[in-house]
């Protein structure tokens, strides 16, 4: 099996309500985390116990956009679903690998206004791990 890999190029991330959101310069997907849970008797003598803990964290987060004055700003602490999809890798392929959840805006950062550079701002997502948790689908033909 040939080792692939994808540069980034070519991801678009679409909000249920706000529509699509063009221009990704970057972002930061999600790190889903678990606690782990102290689970350690007084019978333990070599190694500390640990369950894994639940629920986990489903995570945030945070893309760099290129502003465009012609899409509408998307709404804070609406509820709604954030769908990032990946360009296809393999050939033969039809079906793109996503990335999808429910969640809400939590932060929106206006670009700052300077001669010569692209003005960027920021959007962060918060998956609430409610109505459809995020889940990564695979590509496939």
């Amino acid at each position: 099996m040939a080792c692939k890999g994808s540069t980034g190029s070519g991801v678009t991330l679409s909000l249920s309500i706000d529509t699509t959101i063009a221009r990704i310069r970057s972002v930061q997907l999600p790190e889903w985390l678990a606690e782990a849970v102290d689970f350690t008797g007084l019978g333990n003598t070599d190694w500390m116990c640990f369950v894994p803990g639940n629920p986990a964290d489903p995570g945030s987060f945070t893309a760099e956009l290129f502003f465009d004055s012609e899409i509408a700003i998307p709404t804070i602490n609406l509820v709604q679903v954030a769908t990032f999809t990946f360009p296809i890798q393999t050939t033969g392929n039809t079906t793109n690998a996503t990335l999808t959840g429910t969640g809400f805006v939590t932060g929106l950062g206006w670009p700052n206004a300077a001669v010569g550079e692209p003005m960027l701002q920021s959007l962060t997502f918060k998956f609430d791990g409610g109505a459809t948790p995020p889940a990564f689908t695979l590509e496939a033909a």
